[in-house]
């Protein structure tokens, strides 16, 4: 069927240069300060249910034990009353020892922004989202290619003007024109200066480690006397019970110099029962606490949340059921949403909703991967990123609630109005139709007809055409003259000796 007619050209012309012409985006106007979650939280699973996998996790750390083979950190943990095998590099939790050290975990703590007034407060039911995933590529109009450094540069402005993001990682964990090497320094030094928010940062080993404290420590000063964690190093089980020694020592680092670690356990696979699966990631996650804490006791880290093989329901019920495990141990919790999904589109954002609803709902504190994450983290998608961020607008809207009171219940109004009558014209509406509703900056609504007039956008097209405007609005947050000094002569330093990677000027 066409609705060709001789105005056909003229019409979608006028319809585009009205377009083009909105200027601003309610993405930018969104309240930086992170929702909250007011009512009681969601509960898929029973107590009985969350205590079995509890205590089933204790039991395996008990009797199977976790592989630790950092030297120092069998060290630490039996000084603190494990028993450990130094030839296997393997660890056992007893009850009394494992108990002790979890009780040194914080159940909240502060995340220092360069900016404090982003500065959050983790552990205290308001949800924090944020930029960062694991990507290799970036999807652009023609598929995803490989990314670079000016992919990573543009995600960070992206994350630094978009209100409804909280907070900013690492989006990239591959770029060809950096090394893997330097990739965590220089990803990190771009995020300090082209963001003011909280940041997150994978950890990898312990040289590397102290060379993103070093940068860290250059930008905020000493870090052992700050007020809080200026940085959340993410930290990944490398197989079923074992957190490898490079991620060891890397823990203890952070813990040591006051930063935080978020602890993500290995993936389930295929061949897991799901409750078996959520055991034995419950124990990875409990031995990594035990480490942070026996490296410096009151150490702030975030449960990482559990990570299933499949997406859509059974993704919503690890969701809700990590939250609830995280507040089983009284720790703040994380989850990542990346959808499986390797294009935009609707699959997409199904999969992400079926993670996000459980998760904000079971009263997670962070989402790490909220905007712009495709094929499971290992795409990156701009376009991806606004249609994930209008997505989280609807959940502040809808987090908001509603208040019901004689005035909204407008009984004078309705009398006002009278039968027959109605309140399209009155002051009362006018004052608030426009917060009424959450106005979506992504979402067509036009009739098909008049859509098609003009020129057929879907969602990743009116996504493209927002992104240069935004990318235009970012102003680089000024850094202090000292800590720009101190931040280029630390990486002139670092640079010039990049196997060195202990920096006792960064604790």
């Amino acid at each position: 069927m066409s609705f060709d007619s001789p105005d056909r050209a003229e019409r979608a012309q006028r319809r585009a240069a009205r377009r083009q012409a909105r200027s601003g985006s309610p993405a930018l106007q969104l309240p930086e300060v992170p929702p909250r979650l007011r009512w009681a939280r969601l509960e898929i699973a029973s107590d009985a249910q969350v205590a079995a996998i509890e205590a089933t996790a204790r039991h395996r750390l008990q009797s199977d034990g976790v592989r630790v083979p950092d030297p120092g950190a069998l060290t630490l943990l039996a000084a603190h009353g494990a028993r450990i095998d130094r030839a296997q590099g393997r660890v056992w939790l007893d009850p009394d020892p494992l108990e002790r050290l979890l009780a040194l975990a914080p159940s909240r703590f502060t995340w220092l922004a360069r900016n404090p007034a982003r500065t959050l407060t983790l552990g205290d039911s308001a949800i924090a989202f944020g930029l960062h995933g694991h990507a290799t590529r970036v999807y652009t109009e023609t598929g995803p290619r490989p990314a670079q450094r000016a992919d990573l540069e543009a995600a960070l402005r992206l994350g630094q003007v978009l209100g409804a993001l909280h907070v900013v990682g690492q989006p990239f964990a591959q770029l060809t024109d950096v090394s893997a090497a330097d990739l965590p320094v220089e990803a990190l030094t771009a995020a300090l200066t082209l963001t003011d928010k909280p940041l997150l940062a994978p950890l990898h080993d312990g040289p590397t480690a102290h060379r993103q404290l070093a940068v860290l420590g250059a930008v905020f000063g000493p870090l052992g006397a700050l007020a809080g964690a200026a940085l959340v190093g993410e930290a990944t089980a490398a197989a079923p019970l074992t957190w490898d020694a490079a991620v060891d020592a890397a823990i203890m680092a952070f813990a040591r110099s006051g930063q935080a670690v978020l602890l993500r356990p290995f993936q389930a696979s295929d061949g897991e029962a799901p409750a078996e699966a959520w055991a034995r990631q419950h124990a990875e996650v409990l031995a990594g606490v035990a480490l942070a804490q026996a490296a410096w006791p009151g150490a702030p880290v975030l449960y990482g949340g559990l990570r299933g093989a499949q997406h859509g329901p059974a993704a919503g019920l690890a969701a809700e059921l990590g939250a609830r495990l995280a507040r089983f141990c009284a720790l703040p919790a994380q989850l990542e949403a990346a959808p499986r999904a390797g294009v935009p589109g609707a699959e997409a954002a199904a999969q992400s909703g079926w993670a996000l609803w459980p998760a904000v709902l079971g009263g997670v504190d962070l989402i790490a991967t909220a905007a712009g994450c495709l094929a499971d983290g290992a795409v990156f998608s701009p376009e991806h990123c606004l249609s994930d961020v209008d997505g989280l607008g609807m959940f502040r809207h809808f987090l908001a609630g509603f208040d019901v009171d004689p005035e909204t219940l407008a009984l004078a109004e309705i009398k006002a109005a009278g039968p027959g009558g109605h309140h399209l014209d009155s002051a009362f509406t006018r004052a608030r139709y426009t917060d009424a509703f959450y106005p979506s900056f992504l979402a067509d609504r036009l009739a098909y007809e008049t859509w098609e007039l003009a020129g057929r956008w879907d969602t990743v097209k009116r996504a493209a055409a927002r992104l240069p405007d935004l990318l235009a609005a970012h102003t680089p947050p000024a850094l202090t003259p000292e800590a720009q000094t101190t931040l280029t002569e630390t990486l002139a330093r670092l640079r010039a000796t990049p196997e060195r990677g202990t920096d006792d000027n960064a604790l």
